[in-house]
């Protein structure tokens, strides 16, 4: 009995210095780390954190303080490295990394860190995006766009800048869905003007082909942004069509739109015409009225207003 109660004693003893051993060792690797991090060397620090944490871990409560001191430090210092890469210009390298302080934080229970780092990411590939597009790689920044908006998205800006670039190698259907997404998240102002200029250009084309094409579209421009030229086109296709009430309607608002412009003075005289044709004689002087001490239309204006007063 008394040499099974030794061989106890013997074991619990050896349990304990092994423990102790632990302890140092895990302590100075996580010197280590820590000097490495004073130099500068996030790297080394990141590696000399992970082996002291795995050594902590192994002891118990005794090493609990290292081991939290570890998971906080480690996906911080992850994390300092891909912004350090994004600053170099190594996208690609970065994102790699955020995902890596990412996967990190969310082990060690870090949401803060984790939402930075997810947060990164998308400006990661955005900044690329821009450089590549600087650069006239447009392809490229497409694909880097592209990223963007699987990694976030909502994010408005980067659905408006692929508008515009699709906008611009005449991709009308994508840069459509992406200004419409643009608008849907925070860019409507910006991204309804690009719409509107879209359908505009289109609607300029379609006035020579198919003029009820054109008049739809122009109002289709319209619809995102009310624009002088927009209702300028939908007026002259109106009334190429003989549509004279609608046509008035949209000369109206082209003037009310650009009251100061320089053909306002035959617009006017569109708008009177109109209304002769619908056989509104009152609409129609009133409109001639209103020109009728123009330089260029006033003398015409005047002998309708004589001819619409018999």
């Amino acid at each position: 009995m008394k040499k099974l109660i030794l061989i106890a004693a013997a074991l619990v003893f050896g349990a304990g210095a092994a423990s102790a051993q632990d302890m140092a060792q895990a302590t100075e690797t996580f010197n280590k780390g820590v000097e490495a991090l004073q130099i500068g060397n996030n790297s080394g620090a990141v590696t000399a954190f992970k082996q002291a944490l795995t050594i902590a871990q192994a002891c118990g409560d005794e090493g609990a303080d290292i081991v939290n001191d570890c998971k906080t430090y480690i996906p911080q210092l992850i994390l300092a490295t891909g912004q350090d890469l994004i600053k170099a210009g190594k996208y690609e390298e970065s994102v790699a990394k955020l995902q890596e302080a990412a996967a990190a934080a969310k082990e060690y229970g870090n949401a803060e860190i984790e939402e930075k780092a997810l947060d990164m990411i998308p400006q990661a590939y955005m900044q690329a995006a821009n450089g590549l597009l600087k650069a006239g790689n447009v392809e490229g920044g497409i694909a880097q766009l592209q990223k963007v908006v699987a990694a976030d998205t909502t994010n408005g800006k980067a659905f408006l800048m692929l508008g515009q670039v699709y906008s611009k190698i005449n991709k009308k259907e994508e840069a459509v869905a992406a200004l419409e997404s643009a608008a849907k998240f925070g860019q409507e102002s910006a991204a309804n003007s690009q719409l509107a200029n879209i359908y505009l250009k289109e609607s300029q084309g379609l006035l020579k082909t198919s003029v009820k094409d054109a008049l739809e579209t122009a109002l289709k421009s319209a619809s995102y942004k009310e624009t002088p030229s927009a209702y300028q086109i939908a007026g002259n296709a109106a009334y190429k069509l003989n549509q004279f009430a609608d046509a008035a309607n949209y000369f109206e608002k082209q003037v009310e739109l650009a009251p100061t412009a320089s053909s306002v003075p035959n617009t006017i005289n569109t708008i009177a015409t109109c209304y002769e044709k619908l056989g509104n004689k009152e609409k129609a002087i009133e409109f001639f009225t209103k020109i009728e001490n123009d330089p260029q239309k006033g003398e015409y204006a005047k002998g309708r207003i004589a001819e619409l007063k018999k």
